[in-house]
């Protein structure tokens, strides 16, 4: 797994830089070991991106890796010629249906894999480079009610172990709590408890199995 870093220092891509939030976002990677994907401003000028570069090589630690990314979701669906690889699922379900658990395991999942497959094919063709994602998780219709009471149900997180299980090597939850609407978090909020969290529970459950959690 690796963390999601926004080079403009919050607020979306185009946000006013903050040098102190970058600073706290490196050293957060370099305690815990993850690698870090960026966000660059489609508007940076070069000495920006230059002076971006060398914070990230002067601070970040040289074992791990830094992948950039020029704007913010530019492969999105609602830009032009977008190429998606956000592993999410369930956008299409109906919240709050008797089977939607199902569906997202033996439906919502297969789909994602075959989907992952097929671009990880041509990635590999036509570059040494490896796939890697940096978004994913369930994507129940999150202006629905019953979507948000849908994350507290514990099959939720049977849903979730069996979404590692099928590509946790190109996966990295989004995100670890609701900040802007929507039902993407692992927690609804900071102060939900693990009893309340499926999510929450299943990712802390895979990364302790996997010796990916490291304490400070």
């Amino acid at each position: 797994m690796m963390f999601e870093f926004d080079a403009s220092g919050g607020g979306g891509s185009q946000g006013r830089p903050s040098r102190n939030n970058r600073m706290v976002c490196l050293g957060i990677r370099n305690r815990t070991g993850k690698d870090i994907w960026i966000t660059v401003p489609h508007v940076a000028d070069d000495d920006y991106v230059k002076n971006l570069a060398v914070l990230i090589r002067d601070t970040l630690d040289p074992s791990l890796k830094c992948y950039v990314e020029w704007s913010n979701e530019t492969w999105n669906g609602i830009m032009p010629d977008a190429y998606a690889l956000a592993p999410d699922i369930g956008h299409h379900l109906q919240p709050g249906a008797e089977n939607v658990f199902d569906r997202l395991v033996h439906e919502a999942i297969p789909e994602r894999v075959e989907m992952i497959k097929r671009i990880a094919e041509t990635v590999t063709s036509s570059t040494p480079m490896k796939m890697v994602t940096y978004e994913g998780g369930q994507h129940l219709k999150h202006t629905d009610p019953k979507a948000l009471l849908d994350q507290h149900d514990p099959r939720m997180g049977e849903v979730y172990r069996a979404m590692l299980k099928a590509y946790a090597p190109y996966f990295t939850h989004f995100n670890h709590y609701v900040h802007m609407g929507g039902s993407w978090g692992a927690k609804q909020s900071l102060g939900d408890l693990e009893n309340r969290a499926p999510k929450y529970a299943v990712l802390r459950e895979w990364a302790e199995s996997n010796h990916s959690v490291t304490n400070p």
